[in-house]
């Protein structure tokens, strides 16, 4: 587990006093109302920002941070992530897992066995998807596929277990032609 959580990515500038557009990776998007720490991710290197404000804009937010005061400095922040100490974030509730903690775990079906690992959680319209790097042996079955989306629904999603770090899934009829 990391002590930083991604709750966005920088997509670009907005004016030229040093407002960036902000695409929100989180479910808590009130996080921005209260909290004032944020980590700016520059490969690996964290800076820490601080939030003045942040204006909600259609599915965006509008962030100003203290000390970028031009479109210049605005510009350096551009297609970077956004981090919060892991301490910030809301509390979960039973059953709920942050993304973070979910990559790279090992996926294990209960029909096939273990099939891969987790790339990526995201959400759609109407739940989050996982997206599952395939095994090389499961790959050379599957007709060329390197990956499996897998709707992220209690009928799919078994069980997770952080501490073996696997996930245990089901695969619903369809998804995946072995």
């Amino acid at each position: 587990m990391t002590d930083k959580l991604r709750v966005g990515v920088i997509t670009k500038t907005h004016g030229l006093k040093g407002e960036v557009k902000l695409y929100p990776t989180t479910d808590d998007t009130e996080k921005f109302s209260y909290i004032k720490e944020f980590y700016l991710d520059n490969k690996g290197i964290f800076t820490k920002l601080k939030l003045s404000y942040a204006k909600e804009m259609k599915n965006m937010f509008i962030c100003k941070f203290e000390g970028i005061d031009s479109i210049e400095e605005a510009e350096k922040t551009v297609k970077r992530d956004l981090y919060i100490d892991r301490k910030d974030a809301k509390e979960l509730k039973e059953g709920e897992n942050y993304i973070s903690d979910l990559i790279d775990l090992k996926v294990i079906s209960d029909t096939y066995g273990p099939i891969g690992y987790v790339k990526d959680v995201f959400p759609t319209g109407a739940n989050h998807v996982m997206e599952i790097g395939l095994d090389e042996d499961i790959k050379t079955n599957v007709k060329s596929k390197d990956t499996l989306l897998l709707p992220y629904i209690k009928q799919c999603i078994l069980d997770v277990d952080l501490e073996k770090k696997e996930v245990l899934v089901h695969i619903l009829d369809g998804l995946l032609d072995i």
